[in-house]
């Protein structure tokens, strides 16, 4: 399991500054120049999960970091900077077993707040990476506020309205 950090926008910070932020130094290792999943199981795992907040959802390790670098940086964090986290999770199956990643992705999120990004062994050896950053800003909201009776929708209705619209009781 990896907890990458996802920034963007932010010119003053330096790899001293990152170290400072984002790293526990008893507990954790810190990569700057590349991927950690090069790194683990030397390198031979099967699927990388990666599990980010959907956009509008609160990420507070991010805004954890956030203000951490307002008070580490000369100047500050730019208003426009976009500080995101995810956690990876780096995988390997049993060479006998037949996975579908997608089924794992499944279980290692929770899709009503959280998006899921698999990627096969096969997919990065082809050169496939990662997004650097997540889609972040909440499309905006209907002025008009509608009533949806959720007892007479079935569970395919409910998963669409789920992924299509911004929902509050």
């Amino acid at each position: 399991m990896v907890d990458a950090y996802l920034v963007d926008g932010v010119p003053a910070l330096t790899p001293a500054v990152v170290d400072e932020v984002f790293r526990d130094s008893v507990a954790q290792d810190l990569r700057l120049d590349g991927f950690a999943a090069e790194g683990i199981q030397d390198g031979r795992w099967d699927c990388i999960v990666e599990v980010t907040a959907k956009p509008g959802v609160t990420d507070p390790v991010a805004l954890t970091a956030r203000e951490a670098l307002r008070v580490c940086l000369p100047g500050g964090v730019p208003e426009d900077a976009v500080i995101q986290t995810a956690v990876q999770y780096v995988l390997r199956f049993d060479g006998s077993a037949t996975v579908d990643p997608r089924d794992i992705a499944r279980f290692l999120h929770n899709p009503l707040i959280q998006n899921a990004v698999c990627l096969t062994r096969s997919r990065w050896d082809a050169g496939e990476r990662l997004p650097p950053r997540y889609p972040h800003t909440v499309a905006a909201s209907p002025l008009a506020v509608q009533t949806i009776d959720l007892s007479a929708c079935s569970d395919d209705a409910l998963q669409r309205l789920s992924r299509e619209s911004l929902l509050s009781l």
